[in-house]
C-alpha cells in the first residue's frame, strides 16, 4: 500500500496513512523510498538529493544482421554487463550543492533486463533539493542515444522505449542508512550511488541493527548515519 503523507509519531511508536485509507501503527519506520523519501521526511540531510535517471528499457532482446562486426552488440546479445570505465555520474552528483544551473550527463553501457536490454543511463542534476517536474522525455532521449552513439550506433539506434524516474543519491557518494536523530524507531535506507554492491550488505546489516542483534556503532564506522 502507498503511503501518502509522513510518518507521525504516537504513544506505539509511528501512525502511516495509506493510500487505501486506513492508518497503520507500527513501532519501527524504515524510510526507503527513493527520491520521495524528502516528501515523508524533509528534515534529512542536505547530502540527500535527488536526480533523473532515463535508460533505453527494451522488453526483448533485438535483432541485427548477423554480418554485424560490432563488439559492444556481441557483448549485449551474450547477456553481458558493459560498464563505463569512469562513471560521469559520481562526479555530477558530487557537485550538485555548487550548482546554479541543471546538468546531464551520458553513462553509455548496456545490460540483460529479464529478457531484453537495458541501454543508458542519462542522469540530469538540479540545483536544490528537490528533483523538480519530470524533464521532457524526448530531449532527454535524443541526448541519450547521442551518447550511446559514442560506444555503438547500431545500439544507439535501437527502439527502445525510452523510460525514466527520479532517483536519490548522496553528494559524498556514501547512502543514509540509520537512525533518525531525536525520532526513535525511525529509520532511513536511501540515496545510494551503487545499489547493487550496497544494499545486499547494507540491507540485513540494518534489519540486524532494528532487531537489537547487532552494534549500531557498525553504521557510524562506516560513514553512513543520517545524523
Amino acid at each position: 500500500a502507498r503511503v501518502v503523507a509522513p510518518p507521525r509519531p504516537v504513544a506505539a511508536g509511528w501512525q502511516l496513512q495509506l493510500e487505501s485509507g486506513g492508518p497503520l501503527l507500527a513501532e519501527q519506520v524504515v524510510l526507503a523510498a527513493g527520491a520521495g523519501c524528502r516528501s515523508l521526511t524533509p528534515s534529512l540531510p542536505e547530502r540527500l538529493r535527488a536526480s533523473w535517471a532515463g535508460v533505453l528499457a527494451m522488453p526483448a532482446r533485438p535483432t541485427l544482421p548477423p554480418s554485424s562486426g560490432s563488439p559492444w552488440w556481441r557483448h549485449a546479445m551474450q547477456r553481458r554487463i558493459v560498464q563505463p570505465r569512469h562513471w560521469q555520474r559520481p562526479v555530477l552528483e558530487g557537485a550538485a550543492p555548487g550548482l546554479r544551473e541543471e546538468r546531464w550527463i551520458v553513462d553509455a553501457g548496456c545490460a540483460p533486463w529479464g529478457d531484453g536490454l537495458l541501454l543508458g543511463q542519462i542522469s540530469l542534476v538540479r540545483p536544490g533539493l528537490d528533483s523538480g517536474e519530470a524533464p521532457d522525455a524526448a530531449t532527454m532521449e535524443g541526448r541519450l542515444r547521442q551518447g550511446l552513439a559514442g560506444l555503438d550506433p547500431l545500439l544507439a539506434a535501437l527502439p527502445g522505449p525510452y523510460r525514466q524516474v527520479p532517483v536519490a543519491f548522496c553528494t559524498d557518494g556514501l547512502p543514509l542508512v540509520g537512525p533518525l536523530p531525536g525520532a526513535a524507531g525511525l529509520w532511513v535506507f536511501s540515496g545510494f550511488g551503487g545499489a547493487f554492491a550496497q544494499v545486499p550488505v547494507l540491507a540485513p546489516l540494518l534489519a540486524d541493527v532494528i532487531a537489537g542483534v547487532a552494534d549500531g556503532a557498525v553504521l557510524a564506522r562506516l560513514g553512513v548515519l543520517a545524523g
